[in-house]
């Protein structure tokens, strides 16, 4: 932990386009207090590459920046460029979190097929149906849970539940918040 402030965080999204990635990344961005640390959120469909992400990740580090990954990070050698980022001396951080948001793929479909244009390009806009329907469903076949021994100190999950809207995610934000916050008690 850091002397002078709160613990530095990271902070990995893992979930198939739909999940509400994104969504949470705003809500968690927006509510987050104001603990004398920013917030960077490190944004594939923003920035284009996974290079260009990891490097993004390393100066926010280095700024002394909270950091949020939103991107899909399907399987544990695609998260693994976030925690090792933990080895090197002037990326280091202090707490890291895997927030995975498991999504039916005919309900992740149905979000992507209901939003409006997307940052990523994946909506009605720039794409067909059936690609969509073709990126959700790899995706999918693709993801694996996060797991501790990935290099996590936490893994926390958000479910949809029946209606497709999502439940937990509150307990979620609340969670992080509070680390952020300096506040590390996991019960909170």
């Amino acid at each position: 932990m850091l002397i002078n402030g709160p613990p530095l965080l990271l902070v990995v999204l893992v979930g198939i386009p739909g999940s509400g990635k994104s969504t949470l990344s705003r809500a968690l961005i927006a509510g987050a207090p104001r603990s004398g640390r920013e917030w960077s959120r490190i944004s594939q469909d923003m920035l284009g590459t996974r290079k260009r992400c990891v490097q993004a990740a390393k100066t926010a580090l280095r700024q002394g920046n909270h950091v949020l990954v939103d991107r899909c990070n399907f399987d544990a050698q695609q998260r693994a460029h976030w925690t090792q980022l933990r080895v090197e001396s002037d990326t280091s951080f202090d707490h890291s979190l895997a927030i995975y948001l498991p999504v039916p793929p005919e309900e992740a479909l149905q979000r992507v097929l209901s939003r409006g244009v997307h940052e990523g390009g994946v909506d009605t806009d720039s794409m067909s149906r059936e690609k969509i329907a073709s990126i959700v469903s790899r995706m999918q076949d693709d993801l694996r849970p996060p797991d501790l021994s990935e290099g996590f100190d936490e893994v926390l999950r958000v479910d949809a539940d029946d209606s497709g809207s999502q439940h937990g995610s509150s307990a979620v934000l609340q969670r992080i918040w509070a680390l952020a916050d300096g506040n590390d008690d996991p019960t909170t």
